[in-house]
C-alpha cells in the first residue's frame, strides 16, 4: 500500500472563491498518469488545504502544482514524514504539498 500523500494550501481572491471551490471540488478525482486520486478539500483559517493521497513516488512537485494551479495560487509544497509512535519514525512518507509562506 502506497503511503504518499501531498497537502496543497492555495492562496484565493475571495473567501467566497475558496469556498465555491470547496464546494465544487470536495470529493472529485484528480487524474494522473490515468489513475484516479480522491481530493478531500478542506477550508482551514482562510485558506484551503488539500491532501492528495497515494500518488507514486514518481509524480514531481511541478506536476502538483500544474495539477492544482486551476484552483488558485498554490502557496507551498511540505513533505512530512512518520511520527516517532511509527513503525518507521523519521521516514519519508513522500508528502508532496504546499504550505503557507
Amino acid at each position: 500500500m502506497c503511503t504518499s500523500t501531498a497537502i496543497v494550501y492555495i492562496e484565493t481572491e475571495t473567501m467566497q472563491q475558496a469556498k465555491l471551490i470547496v464546494a465544487q471540488h470536495q470529493g472529485k478525482p484528480l487524474t494522473i498518469d490515468g489513475i484516479s486520486y480522491p481530493l478531500p478539500i478542506l477550508l482551514e483559517d482562510g485558506a484551503t488545504k488539500m491532501r492528495l493521497h497515494e500518488l507514486p513516488p514518481y509524480v514531481t512537485r511541478t506536476e502538483i502544482e500544474a495539477a492544482m494551479y486551476c484552483f488558485g495560487k498554490v502557496v507551498s509544497i511540505t513533505e512530512m514524514e512518520y511520527g516517532p509512535d511509527s513503525k518507521v519514525p523519521g521516514k519519508n512518507r513522500d508528502y508532496r504539498g504546499k504550505d503557507h509562506p
